[in-house]
């Protein structure tokens, strides 16, 4: 065959099964004359130009209270890093614990329905936290409610666990009760809430037992001081298996947990086997939220709490703290990574997937395996699960570790709290044989 413009004279012989990088047009096409044949009628053949759009450059912008994207379109698909994420209704994405300090790249995905493709990007700058306080506190004496919450400035907020946040005024906050405050530098119009400090004011009559800085604390306020005492090991037919006691009474009383509380004999475990101690002589406060820092302390002293010196320290926001030891250790033994870009997030507030990751890792490093209880048939939410816990969560799932919330849902970028990680320790020392 032969093809050529309709307004052209000139035919062109076609060698292939198809003609390409053409304008549009209407071309005239035709079997060509051979030395015995004449050359067929000719067939008009019209291309048409195909309007393809991009969609429009997202233009989202930071809502630092919140800690959300906004300005994007409810339902529709977007890249964050490469990560399909769709809007809530009312337009917001939640802006993940490893983008604060980093440049995220944002595409709007084409529709093919309306024909159109992906938009240009829009790369924009997640300031980093502040600094997070570190506050001082006085406990109450004579049974009154004269405690206080000092060493802060009017940048500031508190609350006690749980409740609503207050400004702070002053440098000081003063006639409070006994209880676990939080306390953080306040998020404004161009920059995040700092991470939250937890601040113990004592009772008269009981002793939080260390400093009175509220930022040096697994509990949640309090730092260290028990040697860690781990479950004992059983000998059956060759193989070492966790003998957890968690029937006797506890050794303390909270007033936060009652044995009718579904994740009673998780936070009795917890503490008899020192693995986690009370936010105050009374009280865990359960569902407040744990921070990345506390979980890897609370597997270091499951480990007995060995020896760091010499360990190199690959993270640049790990200094001299109450963490420091067992964030290294946890690094030597690759059973944390940190974000990769130096940062490990000690004061972050740890998310239900990454604390089963770490769990994971841990259970790789002390060669721990894990028994396929279930068939894992997925959760209504996996699309949110990242590529990197996906092994984790399936893993534990199917162990019978973990089982997810109402509805099948994981909610995997939710953050942990301290009753969840409770549960899951113990659901996790329950179901592994340790391999000798």
């Amino acid at each position: 065959m032969e093809y050529k413009l309709n307004t052209a004279s000139t035919w062109t012989a076609i060698s292939g099964s198809s003609v390409t990088g053409l304008a549009a047009g209407t071309y005239n096409v035709r079997i060509r004359s051979t030395s015995t044949a004449f050359a067929s009628a000719s067939v008009d053949v019209t291309v048409t130009a195909q309007d393809i759009k991009k969609e429009s450059k997202p233009a989202v912008e930071i809502n630092f209270s919140d800690e959300v994207l906004t300005k994007l379109v409810a339902g529709a698909a977007y890249t964050v890093n490469s990560d399909v994420k769709t809007p809530e209704s009312n337009g917001s994405i939640a802006i993940e614990p490893s983008w604060f300090g980093q440049s995220i790249s944002i595409i709007k995905k084409g529709i093919a329905a309306d024909d159109t493709i992906d938009s240009e990007q829009q790369e924009l700058k997640i300031p980093s936290r502040p600094a997070a306080p570190t506050p001082g506190k006085t406990d109450t004496t004579g049974g009154n409610n004269n405690g206080s919450i000092t060493d802060i400035n009017n940048t500031m907020e508190y609350r006690i666990t749980t409740g609503i946040w207050t400004d702070i005024s002053g440098n000081s906050v003063t006639g409070l009760a006994a209880g676990t405050y939080n306390v953080r530098i306040r998020a404004t119009s161009t920059s995040f809430a700092s991470a939250t400090v937890d601040v113990i004011i004592a009772p008269s009559n009981a002793s939080t037992g260390g400093s009175d800085r509220g930022n040096a604390s697994i509990g949640g306020g309090r730092p260290i001081t028990t040697t860690p005492t781990p479950p004992r090991n059983i000998e059956v037919e060759g193989q070492r298996f966790i003998d957890i006691e968690v029937d006797t009474l506890f050794g303390r009383v909270f007033a936060d947990v009652n044995d009718s509380d579904w994740f009673f004999k998780s936070v009795q475990y917890a503490i008899e086997n020192n693995l986690m101690v009370g936010t105050s002589a009374t009280e865990f406060s359960p569902n407040s939220q744990l921070t990345r820092g506390m979980v890897v302390t609370v597997l270091y002293r499951y480990a007995g709490e060995p020896y760091v010196s010499g360990f190199d320290n690959p993270f640049n926001d790990v200094g001299d703290s109450w963490y420091t030891n067992a964030v290294l250790w946890a690094a030597e033994n690759d059973i944390v990574t940190g974000y990769g870009d130096g940062r490990f997030g000690p004061e972050i507030n740890i998310t239900r997937q990454d604390l089963a990751v770490i769990l994971n890792n841990y259970a790789k490093f002390a060669e721990m395996d894990l028994p396929t209880a279930r068939e894992y048939a997925g959760f209504a939410d996996d699309m949110d699960i990242r590529n990197y816990a996906k092994e984790a969560i399936e893993r534990f799932f199917r162990a019978g570790i973990i089982n997810g919330k109402p509805g099948n849902l994981y909610d995997p970028q939710g953050n942990a709290t301290r009753a969840e990680f409770a549960t899951m320790l113990m659901n996790f020392l329950e179901a592994s044989i340790q391999t000798g």
